[in-house]
């Protein structure tokens, strides 16, 4: 006596007999053996090691309630010159640039020579190509976060050590400029019409937070690449 067809009786059988959940599986259990023996996966946990999140919003807040009063009072002594210097960093457009400059008109003036005339705006500055802008930024950011490094751990590890980290927190910092450039000028007008002259202090903190995770994450995803470059030091 033969039985009535069911439901699945008429379904094709793959010709390797494997189900679509069996390829599925397959495919998922190949991208998290690639996953952990990946580059990412060490910066993921070099990144948890250093409480990530935690030490982007000390950064940031130890920047909000120290280098802005500081730039503030630069401002001040150099004529609101150092704001214009600011809003260029940041990659804001006039009517961006205009409402910085009317926070930091708001500061205190002293009869001071201007301090900073031969360090912003400068011509050559304004004479040189985006190109040569942007590859200038990088050698100086990279000299400088290689420097710092050393001068944070007193020599106690050597100068080599510090150039991968270096490198990639000064690729961070040149694309973190880029990204500016895009983003922040239409967020500070935005900002400003909604909360006033106290907007354009949390425009402020927003960068210093991405400042934060530039400086974090270069040293993190450096030392990634220091560790995987070289055999002698221990991965973690």
């Amino acid at each position: 006596m033969t039985l009535p067809a069911g439901p699945n009786d008429s379904a094709p059988v793959p010709p390797d007999g494997r189900t679509r959940a069996g390829r599925s599986g397959q495919w998922f259990s190949a991208a998290r053996a690639r996953y952990e023996n990946s580059w990412i996966r060490d910066v993921v946990t070099q990144l948890r090691a250093l409480d990530f999140v935690d030490w982007t919003l000390i950064f940031a807040a130890e920047l909000l309630w120290s280098a802005l009063p500081f730039i503030i009072l630069l401002s001040s002594l150099a004529n609101h010159r150092i704001d214009d210097d600011l809003s260029r960093h940041i990659g804001l457009n006039s009517q961006g640039a205009e409402i910085v400059k009317g926070l930091f008109r708001n500061s205190p003036s002293h009869s001071v020579v201007p301090i900073a005339d031969g360090l912003v705006n400068r011509p050559e500055r304004r004479a040189a190509g985006p190109v040569v802008q942007t590859l200038t930024t990088f050698v100086v950011a990279t000299v400088f976060f290689c420097w710092t490094m050393h001068f944070l751990l007193d020599g106690r590890v050597p100068w080599r050590l510090f150039v991968r980290p270096a490198l990639l927190t000064a690729i961070l910092w040149v694309a973190l400029g880029f990204f500016s450039s895009l983003y922040f000028s239409s967020v500070i007008i935005d900002d400003s019409k909604t909360y006033g002259a106290i907007g354009v202090v949390f425009t402020f903190l927003t960068w210093f937070i991405l400042i934060g995770s530039v400086v974090v994450l270069g040293a993190a995803a450096g030392a990634v690449w220091q560790q995987r470059t070289t055999p002698s030091i221990p991965r973690r």
